[in-house]
């Protein structure tokens, strides 16, 4: 039975789909019709793909231009931050750089100064040069731009015991305002002082003017003097009943940069200008 079985399976296996052929036409229609299959394309992943890329960009070119407006905040504030930006100016137009020859009104001082803090290039408010000064204690109001005859603070003195005990400087700085130095400029309320007596000079010259004029043998070090053309100091608040003063000399004399704010109570009077 099991022969039987086993030549069966082998004569039927001669016989299925023998004699089968496939013509040339009809391989070449199989050929095109699976030619003309359509191909799937798969369109989501790719949409997904080409948003995820998208957003990335645009946190990154975000979160960029965040860091850049930081760096011009804190570097340039508030003058490079937009080159095209206009930069608000306060003009003192009543203070003029020359000073005067007075004849000393009544109940006035007469006072030797021989520091060069105050020296714009003519040994300005030098007594021994020039004349005495005259100071009038009789005054109503402080205004920007006076030079002002004070009794120098006591934290002054301690830093350098080799100060006179009245000083001279200019005020700038009014109560209830906030003076900034930036790069050798003054600041008020974030507003430019545009005056003969708010930048950084030596002897009444600026940066340009001074590396034009001076022997560089005579300069003990020019980053030094460029440091000192680009000083800065931090906003300082003027409270009520005090001023913020500056030499014009700003790397030859004591000031607001060193012991503060001013009190009122320590000005002894204004300079009017020398002796006549």
């Amino acid at each position: 039975m099991r022969d039987k079985l086993t030549d069966l399976r082998a004569a039927m296996d001669n016989t299925v789909f023998k004699g089968q052929k496939f013509s040339e036409e009809s391989k070449r229609n199989v050929r095109n019709r699976l030619k003309k299959q359509p191909t799937r394309v798969y369109w989501i992943p790719n949409i997904l793909t080409l948003t995820i890329a998208f957003c990335f960009l645009g946190f990154s070119a975000y979160f960029i231009g965040q860091e850049l407006n930081l760096f011009h905040q804190d570097n340039q504030k508030p003058i490079l931050a937009d080159k095209t930006r206009v930069i608000e100016t306060i003009t003192d137009v009543n203070t003029k750089p020359e000073i005067k020859s007075v004849v000393p009104p009544v109940n006035s001082l007469l006072i030797e100064w021989s520091s060069d803090s105050m020296d714009r290039g003519n040994h300005d408010y030098d007594s021994l040069t020039h004349s005495d000064l005259v100071v009038s204690v009789e005054y109503s109001t402080i205004q920007r731009g006076d030079v002002i005859y004070y009794k120098t603070p006591e934290i002054a003195l301690e830093q350098n015991p080799n100060l006179p005990e009245n000083y001279i400087a200019r005020a700038v700085g009014l109560p209830g305002e906030t003076v900034e130095i930036i790069n050798g400029e003054v600041f008020i309320d974030d507003k430019k002082l545009d005056t003969f007596y708010s930048k950084a000079t030596v002897r009444g010259m600026e940066e340009e003017e001074y590396f034009e004029k001076t022997n560089s043998a005579n300069r003990a070090s020019d980053e030094s003097w460029k440091e000192y053309f680009a000083t800065k100091m931090e906003p300082v608040k003027v409270s009520d009943n005090t001023v913020f003063v500056l030499v014009d000399h700003w790397w030859r004399g004591t000031d607001s940069r060193n012991f503060g704010v001013l009190p009122l109570d320590r000005v002894e009077g204004k300079v009017l200008g020398y002796q006549k």
